[in-house]
């Protein structure tokens, strides 16, 4: 298996994963935190895949300013900083890893219940 010795990193996740962290992906020291904690538990990351994100629905007209923020963190904010602290353990180790973003369909079509979740989604796009 080429996977096989691998260190990944997926966000979002912990349902079927061997060891799970917990961690706010929009809080950037608690990222740093978290993959240092892999870092030495596991060895430098080979593979992230940023799979976090959250939906605050809402009619377009109902959106509040901190339902618009939260989602901005996690869907956005959070792809940035995470694999900005993969990629410094990836060059540290010297590996060629991979980052994948992942950006669902909602991110290529609006909806006015999910305009949150579709435009972050489209940044990640």
């Amino acid at each position: 298996m080429k996977l096989q010795g691998k260190v990944a990193v997926v966000t979002g996740a912990s349902r079927g994963i061997a060891l799970a962290f917990g961690c706010r992906v929009e809080d950037v020291p608690q990222v740093w935190a978290n993959f240092g904690r892999v870092e030495k538990e596991l060895g430098a990351i080979d593979i992230l895949v940023n799979n976090a994100g959250i939906a605050k629905p809402k009619p377009i007209l109902e959106v509040e300013e901190d339902q618009w923020d939260a989602q901005i963190a996690v869907n956005m904010k959070s792809v940035l900083f995470c694999a900005q602290a993969a990629a410094k353990q990836m060059i540290a180790a010297g590996r060629a890893g991979c980052i994948i973003n992942v950006g669902p369909g909602w991110g290529s079509v609006a909806s006015s219940g999910r305009i949150g979740y579709s435009a972050t989604k489209a940044a990640v796009h």
